[in-house]
């Protein structure tokens, strides 16, 4: 059996080129002004996270916006069609059959193996207080990343990563353009030394040039997963969304549902029940400025049983009438 060792080919790192969605940098913060990340929730999900010390990441084909994931998809159809049109005639290397592959794969996708948890930067905003519930818990972005991890021993280590949704349509065509166009790129490489940079000479030509289109198919796939995080339509752009997201590709989590109506909903824990959360603060909706300081007692008593100590808890200043 002849195996394929792609540390040592010549196929170029897709990973870090410019057009690729980027998780946000936080180094630069650890020592300057530090990121705060918003969680709008209701009192029974506060009180749960308080009590169970769990964060949950929905599997992004079942969040609220259950379009979300068709409107990405729906640039990649756009995208490939077009280049399908472009290089039509041009069949160097088999190039529109790989082209019409992609397309298929982009209009056959129903499912992901990306998790995300929602948060925002506005903080004590009437949209997200009107929208999502009556607590805004606050973290630290830093402490977040760090101290999230899933809730098994084997699996704890498994990487997270935070990303900032795109919103605009022109910057979003943009970037998965040349993302096919970088794909189509090495796609056209990859073909030119198939057989010596595989070390595949033992091999017929089909056969290598199906485990080439795998290599590259594989790649295109990845990379079309992380569009599908951070791509959302420019109507959402008021909420200012970030996400922490677990992207299982492996199927390395054990995976959790809960009913949302009759739809059954897969999620992952992101935390250990052992490890408290990172909480900074907690605003309290404005509708509830009049009841302030009872809810503000209560709450801090719940906290404080819970082992979480010196949590801000602060009203809402939003002058809004109920």
């Amino acid at each position: 059996m002849t195996y394929i060792n792609l540390q040592e080919d010549k196929i170029d790192n897709l990973e870090d080129l410019e057009f690729l969605p980027k998780t946000i940098d936080l180094s630069d913060n650890f020592e300057g002004e530090e990121i705060t990340l918003f969680q709008y929730t209701s009192s029974s999900g506060l009180k749960g996270m308080i009590e169970k010390h769990e964060l949950w990441a929905t599997n992004l084909a079942f969040m609220n916006d259950h379009k979300e994931m068709k409107y990405c998809l729906e640039i990649f159809d756009k995208i490939l069609s077009s280049k399908l049109d472009q290089y039509q005639g041009n069949d160097d290397y088999n190039l529109n059959d790989f082209l019409q592959k992609l397309l298929k794969v982009v209009r056959e996708k129903d499912t992901t193996c990306i998790y995300a948890r929602c948060f925002t930067t506005k903080k004590d905003d009437l949209s997200q207080w009107r929208g999502y519930g009556n607590y805004s818990i606050g973290f630290n972005a830093k402490d977040l990343v760090i101290h999230s991890f899933t809730y098994t021993e084997q699996t704890k280590n498994l990487p997270l990563y935070l990303y900032k949704i795109i919103y605009d349509k022109i910057a979003q065509e943009t970037m998965v353009d040349q993302m096919v166009e970088g794909i189509i790129d090495e796609y056209r490489k990859l073909s030119c030394r198939r057989k010596s940079v595989l070390g595949l000479e033992n091999l017929d030509l089909i056969h290598t040039e199906s485990i080439m289109n795998k290599i590259i198919t594989d790649i295109f796939v990845n990379n079309l997963e992380k569009f599908i995080v951070c791509f959302k339509h420019q109507g959402f752009q008021e909420e200012e969304e970030i996400r922490l997201v677990y992207f299982d590709f492996l199927n390395t989590l054990p995976i959790e549902f809960r009913q949302s109506g009759e739809v059954f909903v897969p999620y992952v824990k992101l935390t250990h029940k052992c490890q408290k959360l990172p909480f900074k603060e907690i605003d309290v909706s404005p509708i509830f400025k009049d009841d302030f300081n009872r809810i503000e007692t209560g709450l801090r008593l719940l906290l404080e049983k819970h082992k979480y100590f010196n949590i801000k808890i602060n009203p809402s200043l939003i002058p809004y009438r109920h």
